[in-house]
C-alpha cells in the first residue's frame, strides 16, 4: 500500500485528506524501468486513512507521485518497459502567447521512494507531497491625493521560467510565462485587487511582478519577489529559504503608492502581516 502525506506547509500539519482530490502513483523497478501506473481521485481520498493497494510481486522498486493532476497540466504517457523515471515530467499548459491568466488547480509532487518488497507480509510505505503552485493577492493602495491607477490601463504580470517540472521537482529549461490576474477588482477607499497564480518559487530563480500602464507602455514598477518574500520566511519557524518556499503556498502583499509622483513608489510594502 501507499499512503499519502501533505505536511510540508506552514501548518506543519497533514493536510492530505482536505485538500488533495486525485493522485497518480508510477512505478519503476529499480533500475528505473516504468512497470505501472495506479490513480484514484474524488471522495475516497478524503477519509483521512487512505492507502491506495498495488499489487506488485516481491520485489525492488522506486515509486514516484504526482497529486492534483488536471486539464492545467501534461505529461507523457508511460509506456510500461520502455518509459524512464527521468521521463516523468509535467508541464504546465499554455497558450502560444506565453500568457496565463487563469486560476490554476494546485500540484503536488511526492517524492521518489526506495521500495523493497518481499511480499510475505502487508507493506505500506508514505510518499510525502510538495506543493508547487503558489497563489497571490496584490492590494495596490493610493496614499496620496490625485488620481488612482486605473484598473482599465494597468497590467499586472509575474515573469517566470518555471511552468517545467523534472522527475525530481527540479525545474526545466522553460520559455519565460506571463502570469496574469484571474481576478481584478477595484475596491472603494482602498484601491486595486488582483489574484494571480505561479508555479514553483526557486530562491536563486528571478521571479518579477510588474506593473506597466496600458496606454503608453510606461513601466510603473518592476520587483524582484523573491527578496522581499524570504524577508518573511522565519515568521517563527527557522527554516531554510528553500523549504519556507515549499512551504508557503499563499501570499497576500500590499504595496503603497503616491499617484502624483511622477515614477511609482512602492513606501511601503507588507507581505503576510510582515512591513
Amino acid at each position: 500500500y501507499v499512503r499519502f502525506r501533505y505536511d510540508y506547509n506552514m501548518e506543519f500539519s497533514d493536510a492530505f485528506a482536505s485538500q488533495v482530490n486525485r493522485v497518480d502513483v508510477f512505478v519503476f523497478d529499480k533500475d528505473g524501468t516504468f512497470v505501472m501506473k495506479k490513480s484514484e481521485q474524488g471522495e475516497t481520498l478524503g477519509g483521512g486513512s487512505y492507502r491506495m493497494p498495488l499489487p506488485l510481486p516481491a520485489g525492488e522498486y522506486r515509486i514516484a507521485a504526482w497529486a492534483g493532476m488536471s486539464d492545467d497540466f501534461e505529461m507523457p504517457e508511460p509506456v510500461a518497459g520502455k518509459t524512464t523515471l527521468e521521463e516523468l515530467t509535467v508541464r504546465m499548459k499554455r497558450e502560444e502567447s506565453l500568457v496565463h491568466n487563469k486560476a490554476l488547480n494546485p500540484l503536488w509532487y511526492g517524492g521518489v521512494q526506495a521500495v523493497s518488497f518481499t511480499g510475505r507480509q502487508e507493506q505500506t510505505e508514505t510518499v510525502s507531497l510538495i506543493k508547487d503552485t503558489n497563489k497571490f493577492r496584490f492590494i495596490l493602495q493610493n496614499l496620496g491625493p490625485g488620481l488612482a491607477l486605473d484598473p482599465d490601463d494597468c497590467l499586472f504580470e509575474i515573469h517566470a521560467d518555471n511552468g517545467h517540472c523534472n522527475w525530481d521537482n527540479s525545474l526545466l529549461a522553460d520559455d519565460v510565462i506571463s502570469y496574469r490576474p484571474y481576478y481584478l477588482a477595484d475596491v472603494d477607499d482602498i484601491g486595486l485587487v488582483v489574484e494571480m497564480n505561479t508555479m514553483r518559487l526557486l530562491e536563486n530563480k528571478k521571479v518579477y511582478f510588474m506593473l506597466t500602464r496600458k496606454s503608453n507602455g510606461e513601466r510603473l514598477f518592476k520587483v524582484d519577489l523573491i527578496p522581499y518574500l524570504l524577508l518573511t520566511k522565519m515568521e517563527g519557524h527557522n527554516i531554510p529559504a528553500q523549504e519556507y518556499l515549499d512551504r508557503q503556498s499563499e501570499y497576500a502583499l500590499v504595496f503603497f503608492y503616491n499617484s502624483e509622483l511622477i515614477s511609482f513608489l512602492a513606501a511601503k510594502i507588507v507581505i503576510n502581516g510582515w512591513t
